[in-house]
């Protein structure tokens, strides 16, 4: 058995969770995301991220959110928190904010396309070389 197809076989195993998205989220227009870094640690990775509102209007945003991966041709739910609070963040017109996500040491451990997903205002693309 080839190694891809070995890897491909074996995805959903290495992952703390594994579903296939639901495409009816909707992609907020007005929000610039930009990936700042990932910075590993003891106890997870950290992932830094700017939200800019380019609209003309404030938005709205909870604390949720999920890391999703591309295998095949699909989206599939990789992590999501168990728990977050129930809040709602404001991001003014014009705004620019630096917000935190930490998820489990890992993660990222497969090359390609990861994205994640911010509730109320949409996704964040993340490209993982290798080494």
């Amino acid at each position: 058995m080839d190694t891809v197809r070995e890897q491909v076989e074996t995805l959903p195993n290495d992952f703390p969770y594994w579903e296939e998205v639901s495409e009816n989220e909707d992609q907020t227009a007005d929000v610039a995301f930009t990936l700042v870094e990932i910075q590993a640690k003891e106890q997870g990775e950290d992932i830094y991220l700017q939200l800019e509102n380019t609209g003309d209007q404030e938005l709205s945003y909870g604390d949720f959110f999920r890391i999703d991966y591309f295998s095949e041709h699909v989206w599939y739910t990789v992590y999501q928190p168990s728990a977050y609070p129930a809040v709602s963040n404001l991001l003014g017109i014009g705004q620019k904010y630096k917000v935190t996500y930490t998820v489990p040491p890992g993660l990222f451990h497969y090359s390609g396309s990861y994205r994640i997903y911010v509730e109320n205002l949409g996704f964040c693309e993340i490209k993982i070389s290798e080494g």
